[in-house]
């Protein structure tokens, strides 16, 4: 209680000093609190299962030739084959997306809803995943064709204040199911959001016929405890070996834990987790809030040992009356626990202002009272006892480990071994702010490119218009016919896909090395598309309609599909694209390449075609004249109930398809700055605690220049220099630093900006500024001081 008193007093008399300390480590606190928060949400994804740790998906690998990818999803017979097969599989469930993840349409009575996660489900996925019912039998929910469930949100939506059991759902104006169970929704943690899950066996042409040559499954199994993840790898490829023709083996398989799903699946494609995190993000966020967290404890060190000088007399009399180091050191270690104990306090505060920005940032739900969970509440002690002994063994070993004889001679005052320690703390501090003002930079430059690049094709007032909910082909001619007619609206064109989303994928051998496939995307696209999206002509002709009976494909390729032959684009028009489609598919132009998939990925072959037979065109492409697109999404959706009143309206506009591939990038930038911005504040915060301890220690000095006849500036200059010039090295010392990480980062691009040397000019330069601003005004504070006051004092 005695060193709580006398810690309570230093506190007290040292105010200024008190409160830089407290502000800095309060701030860093809230980071590293912050972290605990989004960490524990990024680390709880999928673990609500009771057996989540036995729980596997089942994924493909495609490695050969130019491929070389991770699916998430797998053939139909992969479950029934795997649970047949390997004793260590207890059970199976598979899920299919519907319609491949297109938007369904679901009516009710006079409602027409869109509905984005509508999925068909085996009637085992009680046995592998904790689903609560609300309503229903889990026995019988989903154990028989045209059924579903809905989770309790989706039902007040479509339902209101209905007993949804029993009601039934038309779906894409083709199938109803009866509504038979309700579920709880998913919890936010969870990386699989379904709103409506229907049977399985409704889908019969999934359900009936089992096959290994086409993967658009997530499979997950049930594993017995005490399974060996590898030996699990090894008999599943095993199976697909034996089970599996030899011209269907173009893929391998391989079991990814449901627990590492979230954190570990960015490689992984076609997969129906949404709101993915990636490992690697996490691990940044981490470092960056243990940053600041260490500069918080850096500035402390840095005022305290400061400081320590003006204490060492008080110190020498303690132990001269014969307090032990025992005594003394715990007596220090006590006001750093108090100050770091109110900083624990304030930051709990500040961390429920801020938790709704954070959830914005990172998408997240995210309370800060989560910490008081499943032993989370321990992150705040242990936060607390780590920062007073990081921050406080030091100064409390520099003050109490000396004798008294020691203490009380004049030299112990110079402090030199001290003064080096904190010089380096500065560099120290420095290097970090420098790197991470580089890193945002140009972070934010790579994000501008990605937005700036030309694409191969146009995005602006581009909307695609879903008319997969309707079957009603004469509506839709209207439709188009219609629209085109509308005064703002420049070009309209149906199309199977557009850049930016999925498409159908089929693979190509070159017949010189047929043993190397090539992956290829196709889009049945019909005439004009190309033209609407502006894609450029090298050669040829774009894609005429197909004539009835006329069994000839016209296809349009990318540059990137004509490499894989070694044909120039003159020499490709007439030619049959290997083994592509059926042996009338003849090419008839060639288009720039353009970028159809995000520029994380290089370009790869892409064909547009025109067999009606092998796809629906179920987008409706509009090219709006630029301005007129807000005034014309109403007539759109007007237009759209007129001629197809059985489907609901639902469009996406091409330009924020594109944006939405630079998310996780745009999150990371928007953090970056943050913590940036945390760190240039927490830095300056310890610089002008130095300044002014400087500042007064240099009194009798500066007073006496000033009597000589110096100036204020230069008194200025004289004060600041000794701090700038630890900047000027930090300097120096972060351009390594920096280029080695950003380099990092952005090997995750295929198409990057090259690091340029002003940008770490700019972040020198910004620190410098930052520093010399924070230093000058106490330096002229001292400077303007009366001389003859200052020396009375002395």
């Amino acid at each position: 209680m005695l060193h709580l008193k006398l810690a309570w007093r230093q506190l007290r008399k040292h105010r200024f000093f008190s409160l830089l300390n407290l502000l800095g480590l309060t701030v860093g606190m809230t980071a590293a609190m912050a972290l605990f928060l989004y960490v524990q949400k990024e680390y709880s994804f999928d673990r609500q299962h009771d057996h989540a740790d036995q729980i596997v998906r089942v994924n493909l690998k495609v490695a050969d030739g130019d491929l070389d990818e991770n699916w998430a999803t797998a053939p139909n017979i992969a479950g029934p084959a795997l649970v047949e097969a390997i004793p260590e599989v207890k059970t199976f469930v598979r899920l299919l997306h519907h319609n491949f993840g297109r938007t369904a349409s679901v009516a009710f009575g006079d409602k027409r809803l869109n509905e984005e996660r509508l999925f068909w489900a085996d009637s085992t996925l009680f046995d592998v995943f904790d689903v609560s019912l609300v309503a229903g039998d889990r026995a019988t929910v989903l154990d028989r064709p045209a059924t579903a469930m809905v989770n309790t949100s989706t039902a007040k939506r479509i339902f209101g204040e209905q007993n949804p059991i029993g009601k039934e759902l038309l779906i894409d104006n083709k199938s109803s199911v009866e509504i038979t169970g309700v579920f709880d929704d998913f919890p936010d943690h969870s990386s699989w959001q379904p709103n409506i899950i229907g049977s399985f066996s409704s889908v019969g042409w999934a359900y009936n016929r089992l096959y290994w040559s086409n993967a658009s499954y997530e499979t997950f199994l049930l594993l017995r405890p005490g399974f060996d993840l590898a030996d699990i790898n090894t008999k599943i490829q095993a199976v697909l070996e034996d089970a599996a023709p030899p011209e269907n083996r173009w893929f391998s398989l391989w079991a990814q834990p449901l627990t590492d799903i979230h954190l570990h699946s960015s490689g992984v494609l076609q997969g129906y987790a949404t709101r993915l995190g990636d490992a690697k993000q996490v691990r940044l966020m981490g470092i960056l809030a243990l940053v600041v967290l260490l500069l918080a404890c850096f500035n402390y060190i840095n005022l305290t040992t400061a400081r320590s000088q003006q204490r060492l007399r008080e110190v020498g009399i303690s132990k001269a009356i014969g307090a032990s180091t025992r005594h003394m050191v715990s007596r220090f270690l006590t006001e750093t626990a108090l100050l770091t104990g109110l900083a624990v306090v304030l930051s709990i505060g500040l961390l429920t202002l801020v938790t709704p920005s954070l959830s914005a940032l990172t998408e997240r739900d995210l309370e800060w009272q989560q910490l008081l969970e499943n032993g989370w509440w321990l992150s705040i002690p242990i936060t607390w006892l780590t920062v007073t002994l990081v921050a406080g063994i030091y100064p409390a070993l520099a003050l109490g480990m000396n004798n008294a004889k020691q203490l009380l001679q004049p030299v112990a005052r110079q402090g030199s071994g001290h003064a080096i320690f904190r010089k380096v703390l500065v560099v120290g501090q420095f290097v970090v702010c420098i790197a991470l003002i580089a890193g945002a930079l140009l972070c934010q430059k790579q994000i501008t490119y990605l937005g700036q690049k030309k694409l191969g094709y146009g995005v602006d007032a581009v909307v695609a218009i879903n008319l997969a909910g309707s079957d009603n082909e004469a509506g839709k001619t209207a439709l188009e016919k219609n629209i085109a007619q509308q005064v703002g609206v420049e070009k309209v064109a149906r199309a199977q896909a557009f850049p930016g989303i999925g498409t159908s994928g089929y693979s190509i051998s070159d017949p010189d090395n047929p043993q190397i496939p090539h992956r290829v995307l196709a889009s049945l696209s019909e005439p004009g598309s190309e033209d609407l999206l502006g894609l450029e002509l090298l050669a040829g002709k774009f894609i005429t309609a197909q004539a009835e009976g006329d069994t000839t494909i016209d296809v349009v390729v990318n540059e990137q599909l004509i490499s894989i032959f070694g044909w120039t684009p003159e020499e490709a028009i007439g030619q049959t694209p290997g083994n592509l489609f059926d042996p009338g598919t003849q090419i008839v132009g060639v288009v720039k390449d353009f970028h159809f998939e995000s520029l994380h990925h290089p370009i790869g072959a892409y064909v547009l075609h025109n067999d009606q037979d092998k796809a629906n065109p179920n987008f409706l492409l509009v090219r709006v004249r630029p301005g007129a697109l807000n005034g014309m999404l109403p007539k759109l959706a007007d237009l759209f109930r007129e001629h197809l009143p059985e489907a609901a309206f639902d469009y996406t506009f091409l330009d924020q398809t594109v944006a939405s591939f630079y998310d996780n990038e745009t999150r990371l930038s928007q953090v970056v700055w943050l913590f940036t911005l945390l760190t240039i504040f927490i830095s300056a915060l310890g610089l002008l605690g130095l300044a002014t301890f400087a500042a007064a220690q240099r009194t009798k000095e500066i007073s006496i220049r000033k009597v000589l006849g110096a100036s204020i500036g230069g008194i200025v200059l004289l004060l600041s220099k000794d701090f700038l010039w630890l900047v000027f090295i930090a300097v120096l010392l972060a351009v390594p630093l920096g280029w080695w990480a950003m380099q990092e980062w952005l090997t995750n691009f295929a198409y990057r900006i090259d690091i340029e040397w002003w940008v770490f000019g700019l972040a020198g330069g910004t620190a410098l500024v930052v520093a010399f601003l924070t230093i000058a005004g106490q330096s002229w504070r001292a400077a303007i001081r009366n001389p003859v006051d200052a020396l009375r004092n002395q």
